[in-house]
């Protein structure tokens, strides 16, 4: 739906964005709200309330703002029950993928943040590692993407001839796969594997190493021209920030050689050809549709498994410790994963890392289904809140006349005439804003120089959000005297665009209870100026959200008759 509809529809969307919720009752926990099969535990309410606003925001409210939150959850599991009923209990194929990928996004990520954080660095790490970054050596290679070549470089020297002037013959003659790279000064701990093994295993400056390979760059001839030693201890900084790093790189290797031997997996890409095939020809089909200007769903992307023959999709891609993994396996999964991992372009080299990638993805998977991330109440609760949201979505695509509803033009008039007085009493505002929870003023103060640096405010909200998730951000309301953000309302209402009509980006203003709000007003028109054919979109957009709302409000009192709704208000503390 377009901004106008969406926010003529405010009271929907405040109750979509609300956490869905059903837990495990604990004697201190009481279910506050149920509704059939579904029901809201105290704790839910604590979490769904302290997830929208931050952190402590339910025992900021008072008992009417509790009672009034409680109400709002309640009505959302109306109309997710609602939904539900009418989507006959099953999201179709398009959303069934969009959750699929969500899960496993979120499942890989809170898994990999829990399992790093649990991760200690054992004593006299950072004694040991000064040592280590003390002593250092002059780096210079030949880094080549193919084995021939990186071998007759290293024979040419090994009979004699000038390193460097060999590298640089050889890098002149094929740019694109090899490269003469002087380093210079590094250090043991800070290198990849490979390379730091054989450079500081080499007894004497100015001896090359046969060639070796690493898994990114390809295969190396290393020499080192001098070594010197420097002094510094646990305390230096250089050791505390290299230090972290440096436990970081090493956990993550070691917790992939856990999953390798675990997993075993052993890659045969014997038949990469026929996967390049295939994923050409689905690769010649998108470009054809962005040539095209063909608008495609890419959430609704289909395998491309149909062009294998039945005997190709029987071929092994992999073995490991569970069975095999054919070439039909990998292609028709493909649809339950991020686009970013479909291998539809470039060489098998290519094609062959990113099915590795895929597959480590894979393993990290499992082990994350296995631990405490997957049943973590929080985790569980964002899982519930998905597939309302989902639920709520597809019922709105099916029934967008219920949400978006047809005014005509008599419509708007006679609601005109009926509500003149309330147009003509204040001005109409418009307005985007980003509103920051109480103690980021400093956050809010960067966001607003970000701003004044040219920075539009999506870009500027993403990045305030990366800070803290808490961020309220919305672009473009329509012009509005009130609804649906009141109380942002009455603040941007003293504000208007420059003379030449530029929008206005205020400094954070103060709301609510110590929160602050930027806002970017763009449009202010006085009452005295309004007539009804200015005021026509306006009118519409605001008897669009009258018809919603009580739409929505007959919905939700027939499904409370249905689904038997119980509030229990007298356990709320």
């Amino acid at each position: 739906m377009t901004n106008s509809t969406r926010f003529a529809c405010g009271l929907i969307l405040a109750l979509g964005l609300l956490a869905g919720c059903a837990g495990e009752q604990q004697a201190d926990d009481p279910v506050i709200i149920r509704a059939g099969t579904r029901e809201v535990l105290l704790s839910d309410l604590v979490r769904a309330a302290d997830g929208l606003r931050g952190p402590g925001h339910w025992d900021g409210l008072d008992s009417d703002g509790r009672r009034e939150f409680v109400d709002l959850v309640a009505k959302k599991e109306m109309l997710v029950l609602h939904a539900i009923d009418a989507e006959g209990g099953k999201l179709n194929p398009r959303s069934e993928h969009i959750w699929n990928r969500w899960y496993e996004r979120q499942l890989y990520r809170r898994f990999n943040e829990d399992r790093r954080a649990s991760l200690v660095m054992r004593a006299g790490l950072l004694d040991s590692l000064a040592v280590e970054l003390s002593k250092e050596r002059y780096l210079v290679q030949v880094v080549c993407t193919y084995q021939e070549d990186a071998q007759d470089i290293y024979d040419r020297i090994a009979a004699g001839a000038d390193f460097d002037v060999i590298g640089r013959e050889y890098e002149a003659r094929r740019p694109e796969h090899i490269h003469h790279v002087t380093v210079g000064w590094v250090q043991k701990p800070l290198l990849a594997g490979p390379i730091a093994e054989t450079l500081f295993s080499l007894e004497e400056p100015g001896v090359a190493n046969p060639p070796f390979e690493t898994q990114r760059f390809g295969w190396h001839v290393v020499r080192y021209d001098s070594a010197r030693t420097t002094t510094l201890s646990a305390q230096d900084s250089l050791v505390q920030v290299r230090g972290r790093e440096w436990f970081g790189r090493t956990s993550q290797m070691r917790w992939r050689e856990y999953l390798n031997e675990k997993y075993a997996w052993n890659y045969d890409f014997a038949h990469i050809g026929v996967l390049m095939r295939v994923f050409a020809a689905m690769h010649d089909s998108m470009r054809v549709c962005i040539q095209s200007g063909i608008e495609t769903d890419w959430q609704e992307l289909s395998t491309p498994v149909h062009r294998l023959l039945p005997e190709e999709a029987k071929l092994p891609l992999a073995t490991w410790s569970g069975g095999t993994l054919t070439l039909g396996d990998y292609v028709s999964g493909l649809d339950e994963i991020d686009l970013d991992f479909w291998p539809t372009a470039g060489d098998s080299s290519t094609t062959s890392t990113q099915i590795m990638s895929r597959m480590r993805r894979w393993m990290e998977i499992q082990e994350a289904e296995a631990s405490t991330t997957a049943s973590d109440p929080d985790f569980l609760m964002a899982c519930r809140l998905k597939r309302d949201e989902l639920f709520i979505e597809q019922y709105e695509v099916k029934h967008a006349q219920v949400f978006a509803p047809e005014v005509s033009d008599a419509e708007v008039a006679a609601y005109w005439e009926a509500h003149t007085d309330r147009y003509l009493s204040r001005d109409l505002v418009g307005y985007a804003f980003m509103r920051f929870p109480a103690g980021n003023e400093d956050l809010a103060w960067r966001t607003y120089e970000h701003l004044q640096r040219g920075a539009d405010m999506n870009q500027a909200a993403t990045q305030a959000r990366k800070t803290n998730k808490y961020v309220i951000f919305e672009s473009g309301l329509d012009p509005t005297w009130g609804p649906p953000y009141d109380d942002v309302t009455e603040v941007a209402l003293n504000f208007k665009p420059g003379p030449d009509g530029t929008p206005t980006i205020t400094e954070p203003q103060p709301i609510g209870d110590d929160e602050l709000v930027i806002l970017r007003v763009y449009f202010r028109r006085a009452p005295e100026t309004l007539d009804f054919e200015t005021a026509r979109d306006f009118v519409a957009r605001d008897l669009q959200r009258e018809m919603v709302e009580s739409e929505v409000m007959g919905m939700v009192d027939k499904i409370k008759e249905k689904h038997g709704l119980q509030v229990s208000y007298d356990l709320i503390p």
